[in-house]
């Protein structure tokens, strides 16, 4: 597909723009995958919960929630605390309420605990023997640790970054920026639950998006939860525009196209924001190529 004139005119200002976290930003020759070994104890079944797992689908959206193993420390959320997915939203004082749930959960904050960075927390994802949380490439390194707060404002510990998408093309947006970081902590207290008022029916791919060209929402640690239309897609390395403002701190966060009701799981929030033509533009990631990769169910 061509570069429309905004897509060229984001590009030739990419040297400018900041990625939205103080995060370290990846290099290599090629998109590639980066992984770390790592030695981490056993989490037996009786550590682990059922919990439910929506499919990747992009046509009919009806696939069946089925099992996958979750932390037995799962934490419900009321629903109704979390913004309506609609058109136009603009939630700035969402940010408190992500802030403030001492929990791990989409758009929640998360530290970086070896370079000191804050990003979001993005998608939940598993294997059903692993759980990950899908973020913003450029929130760290393979190895490095991160944690978050809980409402007593004490450190608990997530994981470590394990898988990293990179790009050397380091003064570019237009570059890959995905990591996933697994959740190896037993402790940690979790809530997969979307972090809008609506049910997660899947994850959608970003092919499906740009046919489709649905409402799209975002929610973050800094700049709270907003919805508004599809842009455009870049040429490649699966990113894609959408007209929401973020805030540095909103990095990783999770990113859903809202259709009759309904959230799928398309990205997570990478760079931004473009006073462009139209107004403001925000970037993500799209996961579904890494959901595939890595054969990942998306939990709700």
């Amino acid at each position: 597909m061509r570069f429309s004139s905004r897509l060229a005119a984001l590009l030739a200002a990419a040297t400018a723009a900041s990625m939205l976290s103080a995060c370290s930003t990846s290099s290599s020759a090629e998109t590639t995958i980066s992984t770390t070994t790592l030695d981490l104890p056993a989490v037996s079944d009786s550590d682990r919960r059922q919990g439910s797992a929506a499919s990747g689908t992009t046509q009919g959206f009806e696939e069946p929630l089925d099992g996958g193993a979750l932390w037995d420390n799962t934490t419900e959320i009321p629903q109704a605390e979390r913004p309506e997915p609609r058109r136009n939203l603009i939630a700035p004082e969402a940010a408190d309420y992500f802030m403030s749930l001492g929990v791990l959960t989409p758009g929640a904050p998360i530290y970086n605990g070896t370079n000191g960075g804050r990003c979001s927390t993005g998608h939940f994802a598993g294997d059903g023997q692993r759980l990950f949380i899908l973020t913003a490439g450029h929130c760290g390194d393979t190895g490095d640790t991160f944690y978050y707060e809980d409402q007593s404002g004490s450190t608990v510990e997530i994981g470590q970054m394990v898988k990293k998408a990179r790009n050397t093309n380091t003064d570019s947006i237009n570059s890959a920026d995905i990591a996933l970081i697994e959740v190896s902590n037993p402790a940690a207290e979790v809530s997969t639950a979307p972090a809008f008022n609506a049910p997660l029916a899947g994850w959608m791919s970003l092919e499906d998006v740009t046919h489709k060209k649905p409402t799209m929402c975002f929610a973050g640690s800094a700049g709270g939860a907003a919805c508004d239309d599809f842009i455009d897609r870049f040429e490649n390395q699966g990113l894609f525009t959408f007209g929401s403002e973020s805030v540095p701190g909103d990095s990783g966060g999770p990113v859903y196209a809202s259709i009759d009701g309904k959230l799928y799981a398309v990205g997570v929030l990478s760079f931004g924001n473009y006073d462009d033509y139209t107004g403001p533009e925000t970037g993500a990631m799209e996961i579904g190529n890494t959901m595939e990769q890595f054969n990942l169910k998306l939990y709700s």
